[in-house]
């Protein structure tokens, strides 16, 4: 066996005062051996509980002689070690290592208590003291009775807050270390019935702060038919008709158009009481597509003012990217600044020159011969070949380009591109969709865009506002 220094032994206690494990102390130092290790802590330590493994003479594991002057465990600290590992969800390694008992320990309280009860982890010498002393003298058996019922009473206060706190996690799907005196009046109603055929109603409005006026309010008030029934019916028509992407505001507007008139607090709560909440996602890099200096950029003539006094007077224009899980989809738009129409959209897998030429055709197909358009982009390279320059001269098309590296140039296209994909693309699984198909959905959504979707400036679709304008 070998021989250690003082100054070997001090590293390894200073080591595990700081890790508080031995096998990361024998893994970092490479020495002693875990049997060694735990036998000098013991001699630090003679009082503590520590795990001590002994060795057999052939250098294995003596499983019968585990514990080196193993102590009893109490109830209490069964009971903490249980709530620990079961309830709060620790390890139950690290656990058994910090209180010094075996984890299969730890699993045999465990399956005591589900058969027997808590009380049933009381130390069979305790229980002894306590029939023995309950034989004696009456005024023994008073003191004795009481501390009985001391321990009785704790114990089940024990097992009541385990209780409560699983059906918060279950039920009401709270987070661990919640505050039960923070509840809402009817969440400690929810956990009282939930619990009443094991609890008396009394013990838990006492546990929860409840008094029992509120109780028998707020089941009258469960048992109460709602209200709002027959217009969370229409609520949720209304989110799964729209694509399931309509917050409290567009939902308020279709509600008003009905002569449903709520506030935005009661619509909000009533969309969260039934689920119907739009799935929101942080954007992901953009896509871009600058090439360097092709050709000579012209002015930023916008600078950042995307307002219009009427259509076809400010376009903006960009390309993003859609990654499907096979390959990507490239959208290219032309967005009218007069009220965020797409007036134009063309869409491949490949983010060529066409890409964006496709798109502005098809918006110059729309002008007027007194229309006068400024076209604005960033300073890709779609928007610095020939033919894009030469598709903007035929038309009568001012050019008009941010500066280099300046996104907020073109901030209000981006925008748009956020709200499609928060809309439309994020959150969804396109596995089975092949690209062709994936594009011929997005196609379907643009035309609700324009045709449908709710803008809540306008508090309608912005084709419904044009009409409305005479445009």
């Amino acid at each position: 066996m070998p021989t250690y220094s003082k100054h070997e032994i001090s590293e390894a206690f200073k080591l595990y005062d700081l890790e508080g494990n031995v096998t990361r102390v024998v893994r970092i130092l490479g020495y002693p051996t875990k049997a060694t290790l735990y036998l000098w802590l013991r001699q630090r330590n003679p009082k503590s509980s520590q795990v001590i493994p002994t060795l057999t003479t052939n250098g294995d594991r003596s499983i019968s002689n585990y514990y080196l002057n193993r102590k009893t465990v109490s109830a209490e600290t069964k009971i903490e070690a249980i709530k620990r590992c079961f309830n709060d969800g620790e390890d139950v390694r690290q656990v058994a290592e910090e209180m010094g008992v075996s984890r299969q320990s730890i699993h045999n309280w465990r399956r005591i208590v589900e058969k027997n009860g808590l009380v049933a982890l009381m130390n069979r010498d305790k229980q002894k003291i306590i029939d023995k002393n309950l034989t004696e003298n009456d005024s023994n058996n008073n003191v004795k009775l009481k501390e009985l019922e001391q321990v009785q009473n704790e114990v089940k206060s024990l097992k009541l807050e385990i209780d409560i706190l699983k059906e918060a996690l279950n039920l009401l799907k709270k987070d661990k270390g919640i505050d039960f005196l923070k509840l809402t009046n009817r969440e400690k109603v929810m956990l009282i019935n939930a619990l009443d055929s094991f609890y008396s109603i009394k013990e838990l409005l006492t546990y929860l702060n409840l008094s029992k006026s509120s109780y028998h309010y707020q089941i009258k008030a469960i048992r109460k038919p709602s209200k709002y029934n027959e217009i969370q019916t229409l609520i949720k028509q209304y989110f799964i008709d729209n694509r399931s992407i309509y917050g409290y505001r567009r939902i308020k507007i279709l509600l008003e158009k009905d002569g449903v008139i709520l506030s935005e607090k009661v619509i909000r709560r009533l969309m969260k009481e039934m689920d119907c909440i739009p799935l929101y996602t942080k954007k992901r890099k953009k896509y871009s597509s600058y090439q360097g200096e092709i050709t000579p950029a012209p002015d930023n003539i916008l600078q950042r003012d995307f307002s219009a006094s009427k259509p076809n007077q400010k376009w903006i224009t960009d390309i993003t990217e859609f990654p499907l899980s096979y390959e990507k989809v490239y959208l290219s738009t032309i967005v009218d600044c007069f009220d965020g129409k797409i007036i134009a959209w063309h869409s491949d897998t490949t983010p060529n020159a066409d890409l964006a030429n496709k798109s502005l055709l098809k918006a110059c197909a729309s002008l007027e011969d007194n229309d006068n358009v400024i076209i604005h982009s960033d300073r890709g390279g779609h928007y610095r070949w020939t033919e894009w320059i030469r598709i903007t001269e035929i038309n009568k098309l001012t050019r008009s380009m941010s500066k280099k590296g300046c996104t907020g140039d073109n901030a209000a296209c981006e925008g748009v591109f956020g709200r499609i994909k928060n809309e439309c693309f994020y959150g969804i699984d396109f596995k089975q969709l092949s690209s062709i198909e994936f594009m011929a959905y997005l196609n379907e959504y643009l035309n609700w865009f324009n045709e449908f979707r709710i803008k809540t400036k306008f508090r309608c679709s912005i084709n419904q506002n044009r009409k409305n304008l005479g445009y």
